[in-house]
């Protein structure tokens, strides 16, 4: 009994010398960053991968501290868009470890997502509406210079006299508009005095991509979405600033008509042809400002002159 005693109290005296030896803490603080801006990342998260509850977030200057017991640990940040990064670490009483870390673009092929059809994100494949979506790259390869030419690449969409004609629903009158819907990030476009768009309005150099629905949408959008919808996104500055300039020009052949060879006659000095310039740049300057700026010039000298004056003619 005496031996038994003395045992216990030795084993009860190793348990709490080895439970007093794990009491012991350390700290373990860093930086987290976007590896291509330089930018610090809020709201990042920092976890032990033996234990997922226990960590903690960047907090707005991209700076976190996490205090841990002494031991190795291996950790595991990540967030949401960017490559997770893991680390070991070996957190020893009473110090700091530092370890900053810069995470990545997590770069992967998405499918198109639209917002116009429920007014939040969803896949385009998943919509139970027709709809059609016009990239950027479609309006730049095709020398666009109004916005008008690049819709009328979407099958079933016309335009007559300004007027957006989606698969003949609305018929024409001069004046009352087609029922379709046009708005710019949300905000409509149509003239309350005409009824009729201001097209000159629409960057073409600033466009994210332009969503068309084919079919009433009134429930959304009002009684002048009847035959449908032209939502036109713009594009907002990435994390690399852009800079593009845009400059074409052109040469129409001599019309065969005198009456419509007006560029000798009557004085005139004019060049029978078009040229087109349009610049761009955007960048963010900070986290809640953005600076975008764009121009566009279109010299358009085409062939069909004014009317001739009239001559006259003597009476009989």
């Amino acid at each position: 009994m005496y031996k038994f005693r003395l045992l216990t109290l030795i084993g009860l005296f190793i348990s709490s010398v080895s439970l007093y030896s794990q009491t012991g803490t350390g700290v373990l603080k860093g930086n987290i960053t976007d590896k291509d801006s330089k930018e610090p990342i809020i709201g990042a998260t920092i976890q032990l991968l033996s234990d997922l509850s226990k960590g903690a977030a960047s907090d707005i200057e991209g700076n976190y501290v996490l205090v841990l017991d002494t031991g190795k640990y291996k950790i595991l940040c990540s967030y949401l868009g960017l490559q997770s990064d893991t680390f070991s670490v070996v957190i020893k009483e009473n110090e700091i470890f530092q370890k900053n870390l810069a995470l990545k673009q997590n770069a992967k092929t998405l499918e198109t997502v639209v917002v116009s059809s429920g007014k939040f994100e969803q896949k385009l494949e998943e919509l139970t509406v027709s709809m059609e979506v016009l990239k950027p790259s479609l309006i730049a390869n095709k020398n666009t210079t109004s916005i008008e030419t690049a819709l009328e690449q979407v099958p079933g969409l016309t335009i007559i006299d300004n007027d957006p004609q989606i698969r003949g629903g609305s018929g024409f009158t001069f004046g009352v508009g087609s029922r379709v819907a046009i708005v710019v990030d949300g905000v409509p476009l149509l003239s309350g005095d005409a009824g009729r768009p201001e097209w000159s309005y629409i960057p073409v150099e600033n466009i994210e991509q332009i969503e068309v629905i084919k079919g009433a949408s009134s429930v959304l959008y009002g009684s002048s979405a009847l035959n449908g919808v032209i939502n036109i996104r713009s594009a907002y500055p990435r994390s690399k600033p852009k800079t593009s300039v845009n400059y074409s020009a052109g040469q129409y052949s001599i019309p065969q008509s005198p009456s419509e060879n007006w560029y000798r006659t009557r004085g005139n000095n004019s060049f029978p042809g078009f040229s087109n310039l349009n610049l761009f740049h955007s960048r963010i300057i900070k986290n809640n400002l953005d600076f975008v700026i764009g121009a566009n010039f279109n010299i358009d000298q085409g062939y069909i002159g004014p009317p001739p004056p009239a001559q006259n003619i003597p009476s009989i």
